[in-house]
């Protein structure tokens, strides 16, 4: 796909994606971490890099650390099969939304980047979001990617944008669960949305059956151009859940489902990002994500067409007609009574 939006600089692009957020005269030096939502009482840990790749994350509820589904350093945006090389170390801060917010500079090839990786202040979604720039003066064609590892993966209740479990070349999303335990107490939902379906495309997908423990592969996304001086935005949305697990399969695969679907509930039927995931974001550059849902069809309607005087002359025409109508048939009624007298 052929994309070009408004020109931006690097430097402009960090602010825009930042905007709200704390100044980064308080931010911390980042080389790749946990990152806490909470504590390990109650709350989120992911574990994150500087290319946005994901590490063994959990979930905590009353100090029972849910099994983490993802495994290894994977998931975050490859172009052209090459991770982000990253400037420097990236700063962290915690916005006024309670956010905890990554963000640095890197490269990939010609293209320079602005990333951010956003761990909601809710404890569920993380936002990996790079803003691509072309600085050069010619369009730049890039073939983007993620690999995917969804380990840890017990049950067959997972789930995909078709309602199945292997993800193919029609989702733009997948939900996968870890029901091993069979004691009571809670387990993990983990969902990765790649996009909105009418602004991307998954061009090939590897072995990703996500029912299978220790499953991981390619996903490839369809080529996006930049035009020269443009910028383009990939988010990647992920998200971890929680639901009771209590031995009995049918109720633990229902209970895993509802958890799944309250993250897709964040997605309109459009699969426009709720507000909530658009914090912050330039939502005018191009990118893989819809931000504003078509607007209704809505059918236009026939105004009826009035004379200069403002009379309504096609009314009057039709009243006119009708009336003659009735004349015709009193005439008619009246000869008839005649001729029978």
């Amino acid at each position: 796909m052929s994309l070009k939006s408004k020109a931006i600089v690097t430097g402009g692009i960090a602010l825009a994606l930042l905007a709200g957020t704390a100044s980064p005269a308080f931010a911390s030096s980042f080389s790749g971490a946990d990152v806490w939502i909470g504590d390990s009482t109650n709350g989120t840990k992911w574990y994150l890099d500087v290319t946005g790749g994901i590490d063994h994350s959990y979930v905590y509820v009353d100090g029972f650390a849910y099994d983490r589904v993802y495994c290894g350093t994977d998931g975050g945006l490859q172009v052209d099969g090459d991770e982000l090389s990253s400037n420097s170390d990236f700063d962290l801060v915690t916005d006024g939304n309670g956010d905890v917010v990554v963000t640095g500079t890197g490269t990939y090839g010609d293209l320079t980047v602005a990333a951010e990786y956003r761990a909601y202040a809710e404890g569920d979604f993380l936002r990996t979001a790079y803003v691509l720039t072309n600085p050069t003066s010619d369009p730049i064609t890039f073939t983007p990617s993620v690999y995917e590892d969804p380990s840890d993966a017990y049950s067959d209740a997972a789930t995909t944008t078709n309602g199945d479990n292997v993800v193919d070349t029609t989702d733009n999303y997948y939900t996968t669960f870890d029901t091993q335990d069979t004691d009571e107490g809670p387990s993990v939902v983990f969902s990765r949305f790649w996009g909105s379906p009418s602004a991307f495309g998954v061009a090939s997908v590897g072995d990703l059956d996500i029912t299978s423990n220790e499953v991981s592969d390619d996903v490839t996304f369809s080529d996006v151009t930049i035009a020269a001086g443009e910028s383009y935005l990939w988010i990647t949305y992920t998200r971890m859940g929680s639901y009771v697990v209590t031995g009995d399969k049918a109720t633990d695969d229902a209970e895993a489902l509802v958890s799944s679907a309250a993250g897709v509930s964040e997605f309109s039927a459009d699969w426009v990002p709720s507000e909530r995931l658009q914090r912050d974001l330039d939502t005018s550059i191009s990118s893989n994500w819809v931000f504003v849902a078509p607007a209704p069809v809505v059918e236009p309607v026939v105004e009826p067409v009035l004379a200069a005087t403002g009379v309504d002359t096609a009314a009057i025409a039709s009243s006119a007609l009708a009336g003659a109508f009735v004349l015709v048939a009193g005439l008619g009624f009246i000869a008839l009574r005649r001729r029978k007298a």
